[in-house]
């Protein structure tokens, strides 16, 4: 039987491809987080890797909301564009984008620069879902997931009772004496601020009194909180 002889030059390339091959596995584009669920107002420390070197990525941040003044949920979307850096990496943290919705290193920016758009809310995400999406040449090369909650589920939350009509009270569990926050709300009257930022406070080791002090009526909606002042005048100081 005769064998073929490959000339010596064509066998030293193959072994010097196999071996680039063996030592360099395939690069894999991802999101890492500084965790899969995170409070909110706590870092995030968005992170993407496994990008070309000096790579132009664009990245993108999408949830779900609720407008300021009612509606269904729509999507909210923010933007910016990076270079990666020598390692193939993007630390939103550490760097600043070169252009987008935000200026400055900030790992919060692509968070807080979210705006409301016409394009249909996220299909049963869950609350606080935020998703990112990394693009290269238009082309999508990374998604991540991480979901902001509002307030660490620790956090146990009581109405106060007919004393403080709309009141609630909020902390963590545990004997510790906690230093006291007292939330009133604005001009928007009724509960929403005792509602929104109570157990926000009380994850950062707070007790918290959320105190509505007066519930407006707009129109034929019934009052929010029966018992308290219907319009911002007079308010009883006392109750304070």
């Amino acid at each position: 039987m005769k064998t073929r002889a490959w000339p010596l030059a064509v066998c030293a390339a193959a072994l010097v491809l196999a071996s680039v091959a063996a030592q360099s596995p395939a690069r894999a584009q991802s999101f890492a987080f500084a965790g899969e669920t995170v409070i909110s107002g706590r870092p995030v420390n968005p992170v993407l890797t496994g990008v070309a070197p000096g790579a132009r990525v664009e990245i993108t941040a999408e949830r779900n909301g609720t407008p300021p003044f009612g509606g269904g949920p729509v999507l909210y979307r923010s933007r910016a564009v990076f270079t990666a850096d020598a390692a193939g990496t993007v630390d939103l943290t550490a760097a600043a984008p070169v252009e987008g919705d935000y200026e400055g290193a900030d790992g919060r920016g692509l968070f807080w620069s979210m705006k409301a758009t016409r394009d249909p809310a996220q299909a049963d995400a869950p609350a606080g879902q935020v998703v990112f999406t990394a693009r290269v040449d238009g082309a999508p090369v990374a998604t991540g997931r991480v979901r902001v909650l509002r307030a660490d589920p620790a956090v146990v939350t009581t109405p106060v009772g007919d004393a403080l009509p709309g009141a609630v009270f909020a902390s963590l569990p545990g004997p510790e004496k906690r230093p006291v926050v007292i939330l009133l709300g604005g001009s928007e009257g009724g509960s929403f601020v005792a509602r929104t930022y109570a157990g926000k406070f009380a994850s950062e080791g707070f007790a918290v009194l959320g105190l509505p002090y007066y519930s407006p009526q707009w129109g034929p909606q019934p009052q929010e909180i029966p018992g308290l002042p219907r319009s911002f005048v007079d308010i009883d100081a006392s109750y304070l």
